[in-house]
């Protein structure tokens, strides 16, 4: 699993709390078992969930903010709330695979909820700033793909330029530009991106829906 620093300050949070591992679950669906978004853990290994921890991450899922959940009087999981706005429930973990967690219920109480408040933020930023860059290279897509569209000279040239950014913004690995007739159910394929201009839709060709311009 790449590090990262939502990572980084799990690590950081096993560590504090004597844990085996710790984790973050969106738990937003509640007719699937919560998913695994980040952990930190001694051995490397991903944490997974029985059907007594699935509850308590649930159980922990409807909280609100600053709630703590334990497994029994000697604990070796724990879970509270990290975030429930916007349809958005994510729940903190710290686990215990031998020994119980080497800190006092009380203890856990009083710092588990600071650190699901500060993974919040942290994951907001991250998000927030991956967002960011992929808008940027975005934007810088459209203004080079303006640029060579004002620089094409024919019809041909202007829909491979544009397959081409459209495989781009996108992440398509093929892309095809289509008049669609309607009244006919067919379509004439205009343009192809350049990568794939001898192997795109061949099926669909064959079949007889689309043909070539």
């Amino acid at each position: 699993m790449p590090l990262g620093p939502v990572a980084d300050i799990l690590a950081d949070i096993r560590e504090l709390m004597g844990a085996s591992y710790a984790a973050v679950w969106d738990a937003s669906d509640r007719a699937h078992v919560p998913t695994l978004l980040e952990f930190s853990s001694v051995d490397g290994v991903a944490p997974t969930l029985d059907s007594r921890t699935t509850g308590l991450v649930r159980q922990s899922a409807e909280q609100g903010v600053g709630a703590m959940c334990t497994d029994a009087d000697t604990i070796r999981f724990a879970a509270t709330p990290v975030s429930v706005a916007d349809g958005e429930r994510t729940v903190l973990t710290i686990g215990s695979r031998q020994a119980p967690i080497a800190m006092t219920r009380d203890r856990l109480r009083h710092w588990l909820p600071r650190f699901a408040s500060r993974i919040e933020r942290l994951r907001t930023l991250v998000i927030s700033r991956a967002a960011h860059e992929r808008h940027e290279r975005s934007a810088d897509l459209v203004l080079f793909t303006a640029t060579q569209l004002q620089e094409q000279r024919s019809v041909e040239e202007l829909g491979e330029v544009l397959c081409t950014a459209a495989a781009q913004l996108t992440g398509a690995r093929r892309v095809a530009l289509v008049r669609w007739h309607a009244l006919d159910a067919k379509g004439e394929i205009s343009a192809l991106s350049p990568i794939i201009r001898n192997k795109i839709l061949p099926d669909l060709i064959e079949r007889g829906l689309l043909v070539r311009h």
